[in-house]
């Protein structure tokens, strides 16, 4: 399990409308594990998101994020895109985290 954090800002943008594709987009990955955060309003137009992915490999688990975040930053901006211009909003994605999960050490085998 990797642990991704993204966030970003949306200049003069409908913040919630945003968060509202990207959370939908990210929910509906099968790649992605679990949402440890759900994509919240940090400040004037800022988002913070963290969400955990599976992959075997750090580079697995980059493309599998990479994927999965522009999948949903696409999602978040849809319908935003004719009235937001490339310069009114930026974001960006953490490199992966390898997260500690408790091991099933009570399951046999």
């Amino acid at each position: 399990m990797w642990r991704v954090c993204a966030d970003g800002v949306l200049a003069s943008a409908p913040l919630a409308e945003f968060v509202d594709g990207y959370m939908t987009s990210l929910r509906s990955e099968g790649a992605v594990v679990d949402l440890l955060a759900e994509p919240r309003v940090v400040g004037s137009g800022r988002f913070e998101c963290e969400f955990t992915v599976r992959a075997v490999t750090i580079d697995e688990a980059r493309r599998c994020a990479n994927d999965v975040w522009d999948r949903a930053m696409s999602a978040g901006l849809k319908g935003l895109t004719p009235d937001l211009p490339d310069s009114g909003w930026t974001a960006s994605i953490s490199d992966p985290e390898p997260v500690d999960w408790p091991s099933d050490s009570g399951a046999s085998s």
